[in-house]
């Protein structure tokens, strides 16, 4: 942004200088080459209209910032990196969905792991509070939203990983199609980035467009995830492991 700005009041200092002023100029020395005239300038009179050397350098250096920065490559890294923060944000969306639905089930857990000790008046007491406050079982939406939101982490946590392992064929395939189709508007606009369930591509898909890049994530994965389940599984005692 700030190079953006600094672009748009060098540009309008050039335009000023090769625009009004050089109009003034050529105006006010056309009069002195009428017939009869006879004003003697001085000889640095032209000089209050000179484009500043140092002021053209700064345009030249700012302008040449924002030619990169409007290249397919530079512009698809920066949706990359657009696409990966929003991955980011869903992950931690749903981790909150997931928590929020682990907190509802355990409520009811809760409630069942009481009416196992408790003694028959406080069993009337538990009966009468689960069904006052619909704990009387581990409802449908519950469970639904608990396992839509473990694989809507997941979906993001692989997306986002793929993104950034093959960012650099991603950038390669969708500027080259894009750009050969037309389609380079409508891919800003409207391109959906998703990793297949259980493959090793990630597609890439506008318009009537889609580029599917594979490589080595599913395989290079495969291997930290296996280690790092079995290092980190609750469900698996010391004695187990």
């Amino acid at each position: 942004m700030a190079n953006a700005q600094n672009l748009e009041s060098l540009t309008a200092y050039i335009n000023q200088s090769i625009g009004g002023n050089l109009n003034q100029f050529i105006a006010g020395l056309t009069v002195t080459m009428q017939d009869g005239a006879a004003t003697i300038i001085s000889g640095n009179t032209g000089q209050s209209y000179y484009l500043s050397q140092s002021e053209v350098d700064s345009f030249n250096a700012a302008y040449g910032v924002a030619l990169t920065e409007s290249t397919a490559e530079f512009l698809i890294n920066a949706l990359l990196d657009n696409q990966v923060d929003l991955l980011q944000q869903e992950f931690i969306v749903q981790k909150e969905i997931l928590l929020n639905q682990a907190q509802e089930i355990a409520a009811v857990t809760a409630i069942a792991r009481e009416l196992n000790t408790a003694s028959s008046s406080d069993k009337v007491a538990i009966n009468n509070y689960a069904v006052e406050n619909s704990l009387t079982g581990i409802s449908l939406g519950a469970v639904d939203a608990f396992n839509n939101s473990i694989d809507g982490m997941v979906s993001a946590s692989r997306t986002k990983n793929m993104i950034e392992q093959y960012r650099g064929a991603i950038v390669e395939s969708t500027s080259f199609l894009s750009q050969a189709t037309q389609t380079t508007e409508s891919f800003f606009n409207e391109v959906e980035i998703r990793a297949d369930e259980y493959s090793n591509s990630v597609n890439v898909e506008w318009e009537g467009q889609s580029v599917s890049v594979e490589g080595n994530f599913w395989n290079d994965s495969a291997a930290f995830e296996e280690r790092y389940f079995e290092n980190n599984n609750p469900m698996v005692s010391e004695d187990e492991s």
